[in-house]
């Protein structure tokens, strides 16, 4: 895998153009070009994109062009499969692919250790990403060239939280860009300036004293978007210590993705798929429900 981010006071520039002034051959570029999936801000992207200051990319080849992706006998709530795609739950505390820093108990190494167990001819393409702590649903592609019909296809997300709440709220949309917050690799901000637009719609669900369960439907597919709105507007998400939030009832970020439509682009069958409140949400709501204290 590759990674590169697009300093501040750099002027646009293909992707073609930086890879290859960063050291990438032009038989790699090639390869990258007919097998590789190209993130850009976490969006699945084409490879003659133009690259802007602050942009964060990711290329990743097939397996085994890019890392060995150790086969892993581990528990796969699986929520939908065909021959093309394969729909699975990711659980908290997750990471999605390998680092460099840890090579097993992700995601990957379980869905590959799927595959073997059970004859599937197939790679690991995820379509999208979830931060380690969020769980909930993920898109995993069984083809690259799966992958890149799907990145040209609308797929409707939504997502449950719990955040804290005032009284009578009901729900707010947030229209405000976001960016990479000066000085930090990894936290965001609402940057008037130089955001990206994004928009989020949370929507109250159920009340539990002066916390709500949210339904959250996003617009724009930002880093850290909904975490970096919810925070903007008062309400960082319970356990999420980056943006503010409160780890009395929790110590992980309370995000889940918990549905997502779209047209099959093989099939043309509308994929409706839920998954629905996770254990570790309905601890800390039974928490909230005993406690004494108010946050």
């Amino acid at each position: 895998m590759y990674n590169f981010y697009i300093p501040l006071d750099h002027p646009d520039v293909s992707l073609r153009d930086w890879i290859r002034k960063n050291g990438i051959s032009l038989t790699q570029w090639r390869k990258i070009k007919a097998q590789g999936i190209i993130k850009i801000n976490n969006l699945i992207s084409k490879h003659d994109s133009i690259l802007h200051p602050g942009d964060n990319i990711n290329i990743s080849l097939p397996l085994k062009e890019n890392y060995n992706l150790q086969p892993q006998n581990d528990t796969l709530n699986i929520l939908f499969e065909d021959n093309y795609l394969l729909i699975v739950s990711k659980p908290s505390n997750m990471l999605v692919h390998p680092t460099c820093n840890q090579l097993n108990n992700t995601l990957g190494n379980i869905i590959m250790g799927y595959y073997q167990r059970n004859g599937v001819n197939a790679m690991f393409h995820p379509v999208s990403r979830l931060d380690k702590n969020t769980s909930g649903i993920i898109i995993i592609a069984k083809t690259p060239q799966i992958q890149h019909l799907l990145s040209n296809k609308k797929i409707n997300k939504s997502y449950l939280a719990i955040m804290p709440i005032s009284k009578g709220f009901v729900s707010e949309f947030v229209d405000k860009p976001i960016a990479r917050k000066q000085g930090s690799i990894i936290e965001r901000e609402v940057n008037e300036q130089i955001g990206k637009s994004a928009q989020t719609k949370f929507t109250l669900l159920a009340n539990y004293k002066n916390y709500g369960l949210m339904n959250i439907s996003i617009f724009t597919g930002r880093t850290h978007q909904i975490r970096v709105h919810a925070a903007y507007i008062g309400m960082p998400l319970l356990g999420d210590d980056l943006y503010g939030g409160n780890c009395y009832f929790s110590n992980t970020q309370l995000l889940h993705a918990h549905s997502i439509e779209f047209i099959h682009p093989i099939t043309k069958q509308l994929i409706n798929i839920r998954d629905y409140l996770p254990e570790h949400f309905k601890i800390a709501i039974e928490k909230i429900k005993r406690s004494s204290h108010v946050f």
